[in-house]
């Protein structure tokens, strides 16, 4: 099994935050990460994503752009300041590959938790549509595979 940890894109300012949308470029983020996304051989994940409107879009072009018949899942608790044991109980349970699309600091903090174990805290610099696969390698065990920012891929 797989997870991969994604910032969601660039995003517009707003008085609401939930409601807050990608920007062109944000889109652009999108589109660009889920190329390098493709070398991953991922077929049909989850998709989970926080209840804010950007974390949403960005799934949705990520899944447009891979053409996976995946089903976006809002999941509870991918706030940006939201305690990450509750998910990584969650991700221990499942057997499927799983992206998750949120916000930071909660994707460093969930990349540092799957990582370490909890044992030490690790930053993780998920600038936007940042991506970190990490596969299963045994019951609380993650290794990582890869990592890559839009701005490390051509345009």
């Amino acid at each position: 099994m797989r997870v991969l940890l994604i910032r969601h894109g660039s995003a517009a300012m707003g008085a609401d935050d939930d409601a807050r949308r990608l920007t062109e470029f944000g889109q652009i983020e999108a589109s660009s990460i889920a190329g390098w996304i493709k070398q991953l051989h991922m077929n049909n994940p989850m998709i989970w994503h926080s209840e804010k409107v950007r974390t949403k879009e960005t799934a949705q072009i990520i899944l447009d752009t891979l053409g996976w018949d995946s089903t976006l899942t809002e999941v509870p608790g991918i706030r940006p300041s939201s305690p990450v044991a509750p998910v990584a109980t969650r991700i221990e349970a499942e057997d499927q590959d799983l992206v998750i699309v949120g916000h930071m600091p909660f994707m460093s903090h969930m990349a540092s938790e799957m990582v370490t174990g909890g044992c030490t805290e690790t930053y993780w610099n998920f600038e936007t549509c940042a991506a970190l696969c990490l596969e299963r390698s045994g019951i609380g065990q993650w290794i990582v595979c890869g990592f890559c920012t839009p701005s490390q891929l051509p345009r």
